[in-house]
């Protein structure tokens, strides 16, 4: 249920914030990618309501995505970035000027409606507008990954249909290839 997949996704969201958190008695920079997202967006503004322990810089995709989070209120400009995930250098770059002992991955390829229609199943045809999987998914998250230290604590969330198999989203990718 959606209830349950939400309660799941909080707990979640506040299990890695909790042990971030108690890893270190000092203030955490903490990197967010997926900020603009649900989930990201979710876990960057629990570590902004906490500044005593954490300084966290929030990655998004785009300029829009920046101004919306900006806009909906609680995230200060100077805490967002745009960032192209799998672009090594500008990853590589966020790492390097904020600094991190924790970066959050919760960027995420995401579907969305072709306007099409499949004829045979009579489903939407879906389609990834802002960046195909294993380029986001694959590529990008190893860009996050190879542009942190050897000591950075690296958290990976998800939260696209996780708690429930039969969700449409587990069954875009299960065809052959």
């Amino acid at each position: 249920s959606i209830m349950r997949s939400i309660s799941f996704r909080s707990f979640f969201l506040m299990a890695s914030v909790s042990a971030l958190s108690a890893a270190t008695p000092a203030r955490r920079k903490v990197v967010v990618s997926g900020a603009g997202g649900q989930t990201g967006q979710h876990l960057f503004r629990k570590m902004l309501a906490l500044p005593e322990e954490f300084d966290p810089v929030g990655l998004v995709r785009s300029e829009e995505s920046k101004a919306a989070l900006i806009e909906a209120g609680g995230v200060p400009e100077s805490a967002v970035r745009v960032v192209d995930v799998t672009n090594t250098a500008d990853v590589q770059k966020v790492v390097e000027e904020h600094g991190s002992s924790a970066f959050c991955i919760c960027s995420s390829a995401k579907p969305a409606p072709t306007g099409e229609m499949n004829e045979e199943s009579g489903r939407p045809v879906f389609g990834f507008p802002n960046g195909m999987p294993e380029q986001v998914d694959w590529i990008g998250q190893k860009n996050q990954i190879d542009a942190c230290t050897s000591d950075t604590h690296v958290v990976i969330c998800s939260s696209m249909g996780g708690t429930d198999p039969n969700n449409f989203l587990n069954t875009i990718g299960a065809r052959p290839i």
